[in-house]
């Protein structure tokens, strides 16, 4: 049975954020209405919940969406768009995130992800996107991603990674400046 609206999120306490970033209910409706074409949340549920999603004014080139799939133990998986009204109808671009993996050569090579899973924050005021993932639950591996929106796209601005889940914690909670390898940064 298919629902022909956004369902709400499982955990009610999940934080709601700033009630100026929900996603208006006419743009909600668009994803849900074409989450087939879209491919919505394909590691998960097959439509974004609608606490836990945002829309993030672009200026007058539209929202960038955070759509809510599913949420885990430890955090959330999501699925980023530009949404765009057009004089010839919406526009909605997936967005694609850089990033990066060390071979079996050692050498680093750029991805591209489509979703995210992490610990999100975006600052619509400077456009950089921020994402803390951990690879597992105690936290002694994960990676930490900055990204900067450039009206276009988002360009990778630093990211680092600790893959190596050794159980080595550091007295601290682990955080963004405990993962010690700098993979990329441009600057």
């Amino acid at each position: 049975m298919r629902l022909n609206h956004a369902p709400e999120a499982i955990d009610e306490d999940l934080e709601q954020g700033d009630p100026f970033f929900r996603v208006p209910e006419s743009i909600m409706q668009y994803f849900y209405s074409n989450r087939d074409q879209l491919t919505l949340c394909p590691g998960g549920t097959s439509f974004p919940f609608q606490v836990g999603s945002f829309a993030y004014p672009l200026g007058t080139q539209g929202y960038l969406v955070q759509l809510l799939c599913f949420q885990t133990a430890y955090q959330n998986n999501y699925n980023f768009f530009v949404y765009r009204e057009t004089n010839q109808g919406v526009k909605v671009s997936r967005v694609k995130l850089p990033s990066f993996e060390i071979n079996s050569s050692g050498q680093r090579v750029e991805t591209q992800i489509d979703e995210v899973v992490g610990l999100v924050d975006y600052d619509p005021i400077q456009g950089v996107l921020t994402v803390f993932t951990k690879y597992r639950g105690i936290g002694d591996c994960g990676s930490f991603a900055k990204y900067q929106w450039d009206q276009v796209d988002f360009k990778a601005i630093e990211y680092r990674e600790k893959s190596d889940c050794d159980g080595n914690l550091s007295s601290q909670k682990i955080t963004p400046k405990f993962i010690p390898n700098l993979l990329y940064n441009p600057f």
